[in-house]
This record gives C-alpha cells, structure tokens and sequence, in this order.
C-alpha cells in the first residue's frame, strides 16, 4: 500500500473556504474548453498546499521520533482536521483575508508560511505524546524522542 498524498480532503477544504470556490468545487483551467476560469486558487494550488502541510507535519513528526505516515484512523483524522484548516486558511491568504491578514498578524512581520510551519511544528509537539499513546509507532533514538539515551564511553 502506498502512502497517501496528503492527509485530508479537498472537499473538506471546499467548505471550509466555500467563498473561493465555483459552485463549492476548486476548479483548474480547462484546456479544452476556452471559457472555463480556474479558481483562485486553482484545484492545483490546493492540492500543492495539501501535499505541502503534510510533508511539514511529517517533519516535524519525525522530529518527535515518530514514524510517517501515520497509519492509526484516529491519528490521520486529527491531523486531516489541522492540514485541512491550514490549507483553508492559505486560501484566505491567497484574497489577503483571513487571520494570516488581520493588523496584529501583519504588524508581526512574519510570512504566512512561517506562521503556518510554527503553527503545525506545535501542534505535534503539543500532541505526540497522544500520538504515541494512539500506537503511532516510534524510532528508537530518534532526536525528538524524548525517550532517546546517549551512550557514555
């Protein structure tokens, strides 16, 4: 079985940010058909943003010792909830709405896409003891395993 793309689902997605859809559905350019309009974002920029939330919650998973994909339903549909808000958000973004654009978030000077990454590096940290107790599966001595040991010579 291979790993999936990323964890979540564009329909998901489709609600959470309806606003920017076309008749609730992101859609790409037709290159068939001279009047179809993508949306912005596009189908295509969404699943990008999709894929990219998960490979930065399987790093910092991995950063926790713990080993991706996850496989456990509860686990996968925890961490679905967090990319699909993400990517949802980004959406947001993308029309410079949304909380990436409030006042206190563009005083701060920090980029969207660090917002984001700060955002889901504490996620799992906040959660991978419940990862674990889940039964996501670990790496001995992994450097985020807080149960790792150096070996004194």
């Amino acid at each position: 079985m291979t790993a999936p793309l990323y964890y979540g689902n564009i329909g998901n997605v489709e609600v959470l940010a309806t606003t920017w859809t076309n008749n609730g559905h992101f859609l790409d350019v037709d290159i068939y058909d001279i009047y179809s309009v993508a949306t912005v974002p596009s189908l295509m920029q969404v699943e990008w943003w999709m894929i990219q939330m998960t490979a930065t919650v399987d790093l910092a998973l991995a950063v926790e010792g713990l080993v991706t994909p996850l496989t456990n339903p509860t686990a996968v549909a925890a961490v679905s909830a967090v990319v699909e808000g993400v990517v949802a958000d980004l959406c947001h973004a993308a029309h410079k709405s949304g909380r990436f654009f409030t006042k206190s978030a563009l005083d701060s000077g920090i980029s969207p896409m660090r917002a984001v990454m700060k955002e889901l590096n504490e996620w799992v940290a906040g959660n991978a003891i419940g990862l674990r107790t889940l039964g996501t599966l670990t790496v001995k001595n992994a450097v985020g395993d807080h149960t790792a040991s150096l070996d004194v010579l």
